[in-house]
């Protein structure tokens, strides 16, 4: 029996892979610096929510590891391959990268270290090993019942302390442990988010809030990112990822209600492609910004600090994507952990 796919979480992946491609593409922005706030815990986030689906309590472990190596270790490994096979023939020699070693970067695609030029070929690619990585640990979490938050927040704090002492572990265990937190935030906000939006009094009051909160921080000099393990001061950031992704959870739901049909395709259309968009967008970006920059005459720097263009970039960043999507789906199921076959449906899954 095909699962009915859920739009609004679709939504939630398609608005916040279009936030990541943009915030790539920023620099020396305001925009750009707010993104950062949440962008890449929102994903966490939003694989919680997923997780509110799939997990089952008769599911086993060893048919959970091989549900997920397939939908995110396979796509991990095929992409990491393909694009530093392009960084190392092509683009190592345009960039003038050759103090970048190969094989430390090669080798890093099944130890999975996040830190430094590790993955100057596709930068995105430490999300995925990390996002399983988180994945596994949460699934024994659910095996503690009434204890899963005190858990999780009991790893948050060991993963703080690790990145602040520069304490790099294989697989991304360490922003894994960081991770959890959110992850569980979303599999509860899931869980219960009938009750959670039921008075709509509060929710705009907390959207505004979240709002106020986020021109603190941006009034403060705050500035975060996941891959530098970067995170400042605990509290600001938990402020900067809790407002920035409740802003995002609120936008959905209005949009989901009253915006056409239309336009809540186009983001659910991006939202089941989201990990197509995740490991591609970064090396199409860099060549897109160069070939505007050329035809424009409009040097780099200010393509990548001007929102307008860099909306624009984004747009026809993912426009690229598209017949790679096609492709993907339609000939290659297998490269994302979907089922081949010429007359098989694909079972849809959040």
């Amino acid at each position: 029996m095909v699962k009915q796919r859920d739009v609004y979480l679709d939504v939630l992946r398609g608005v916040g892979i279009v936030l990541v491609v943009l915030a790539h593409i920023l620099n020396d922005n305001w925009l750009g610096t707010v993104i950062y706030y949440f962008h890449m815990p929102f994903f966490f986030f939003i694989s919680g929510m997923s997780m509110y689906y799939s997990y089952k309590e008769d599911l086993k472990f060893k048919d959970y590891l091989i549900k997920k190596t397939k939908s995110i270790i396979i796509p991990y490994i095929i992409f990491s391959i393909i694009f530093f096979i392009y960084w190392a023939v092509i683009e190592r020699k345009i960039r003038n990268q050759y103090d970048i070693p190969l094989l430390s970067n090669f080798t890093n695609i099944f130890t999975g270290f996040i830190e430094g030029n590790w993955y100057v070929y596709d930068i995105v690619m430490w999300f995925l090993p990390c996002l399983f990585t988180t994945e596994i640990i949460f699934y024994g979490l659910m095996k503690f019942k009434k204890f899963k938050f005190v858990s999780s927040f009991i790893l948050f704090v060991i993963g703080y302390i690790l990145s602040i002492n520069n304490i790099i572990l294989p697989w991304g265990i360490e922003t894994a442990f960081i991770s959890i937190l959110f992850f569980y935030f979303g599999y509860i906000y899931k869980q219960k988010k009938s009750n959670l939006l039921k008075n709509k009094f509060i929710c705009i009051i907390l959207f505004l809030l979240s709002i106020i909160d986020i021109i603190v921080l941006y009034k403060l000099n705050y500035t975060m990112g996941m891959l530098g393990h970067n995170y400042g001061n605990i509290a600001l950031f938990l402020i900067g990822v809790l407002s920035g992704s409740y802003i995002i959870l609120f936008v959905c739901e209005v949009m989901v209600k009253f915006l056409s049909a239309k336009l809540i395709n186009i983001f659910s259309f991006l939202g089941k492609n989201t990990i197509i968009i995740m490991c591609c967008h970064e090396p199409i970006k860099r060549i897109v910004i160069k070939l505007v920059s050329i035809i424009t005459n409009i040097s780099e720097q200010i393509l990548r600090s001007n929102i307008i263009y860099s909306l624009i970039i984004t747009t026809v960043i993912l426009f690229v994507i598209l017949p790679i999507i096609f492709i993907i789906n339609k000939y290659l199921p297998f490269v994302i952990g979907r089922k081949t076959g010429k007359n098989l449906k694909l079972k849809e899954e959040n």
